[in-house]
Order: structure tokens, then C-alpha cells, then sequence
């Protein structure tokens, strides 16, 4: 979205976006639960489970069901020319659900070894590339354009797949 601005206003390499902020898919893997198996996971009251930096699991809600796991091991770019020749990544044009076999086979061999009593029983419901950005600090983008044209251009970016929780502050800074 910003690349073609700044290729306009011919801003310099060091200062474009593509430099700080690159869109980066991963893969969300959703199986639906029985009733039985749902309501077992929420007497436990079982927890978000991080496991080993590789994935996420998301218990079930009662009304859903649906029980989720990120693979956050498994990351891919899709990277696209300008028309000024720049190397830009953006997410790509397929839709969510249309998740290529061999991320799904890198997802599988994380489920694997995560939960591998369960994803050998049951093959999961539905599958989802999901896309933000990442900053090579893993912090966000929170500034003003360098650029003096775009000098009231406030950026907010960076989101690495987990700061979408703090947005509703980002007007206070």
C-alpha cells in the first residue's frame, strides 16, 4: 500500500517500508469437537498451551466447538516486483482456506509431535493461511514517515501475529 507512494516520492532505500515491515502468513489448523470432548477439555479448565515456540493450542469454546492451533514455526512471504523494481512482500492473492499441501505437510509434522494421539485419530476440519507483519525486532512500527512529504503519515505495523490485543490503546501513545 505504501510502496508505490514512496516510489513516487522516490524515498530512498534505507528509509522505505519494505526495509522495517514484511507480510508474513502462517497457518491456523481448526478441529470441530464432539460435545463429550469439548465439555471433558473445559472441566479440566485447560489452558492456552504455547508449545515449544512451534504452535499454539486454543481449547474449544462451549458454543463452537472449535478447538485451534497456530503452527508458529511454519512462516511464509510472498514476495512481488514494483513497478520501480523493489522486492515487496504482501499477502498473497489465494484465498485463505486454499492452503498449499506442502505447508500443510510442515503444519502436520508440528501437530505431530505437539499432539500426536490426536492429529493421527482425527484429520483437522479446515485449514487457514493468516497474515500480518513483522518487524525484524519483533517490536511494532509506531511512528512518523520520514519522509517530508509524508510527514503526517503516522505508521502503525508490525503487528507479529500478536499485538492486534493492544490496538485499542495505540491512539493514547
Amino acid at each position: 500500500m505504501l510502496a508505490p507512494i514512496e516510489d513516487a516520492l522516490r524515498v530512498q532505500a534505507q528509509d522505505r517500508i519494505e526495509r522495517q515491515i514484511q507480510a508474513v502468513g502462517r497457518l491456523s489448523v481448526y478441529y470441530t469437537l464432539s460435545a463429550e470432548a469439548t465439555d471433558r477439555m473445559r472441566k479440566t479448565n485447560m489452558p492456552i498451551i504455547a508449545y515449544r515456540q512451534q504452535a499454539i493450542l486454543t481449547p474449544p469454546s462451549l458454543e463452537n466447538r472449535t478447538l485451534k492451533i497456530n503452527d508458529i514455526s511454519t512462516e511464509f512471504v510472498n514476495m512481488v516486483t514494483t513497478t520501480s523494481g523493489h522486492q515487496i512482500s504482501v499477502p498473497s492473492n489465494r484465498l485463505q482456506e486454499d492452503v498449499p499441501d506442502n505447508l500443510k505437510k510442515k503444519t502436520n509434522n508440528v501437530l505431530q509431535l505437539m499432539i500426536p494421539w490426536f492429529s493421527s485419530a482425527q484429520a483437522p476440519e479446515r485449514w487457514r493461511a493468516c497474515w500480518d507483519t513483522k518487524t525484524p525486532t519483533g517490536d511494532w512500527l509506531l511512528c512518523k514517515h520520514p519522509h517530508p512529504q509524508l510527514e503526517n503519515l503516522f505508521l502503525t505495523a508490525g503487528g507479529n501475529f500478536n499485538s492486534y490485543k493492544s490496538m485499542p490503546i495505540v491512539g493514547k501513545l
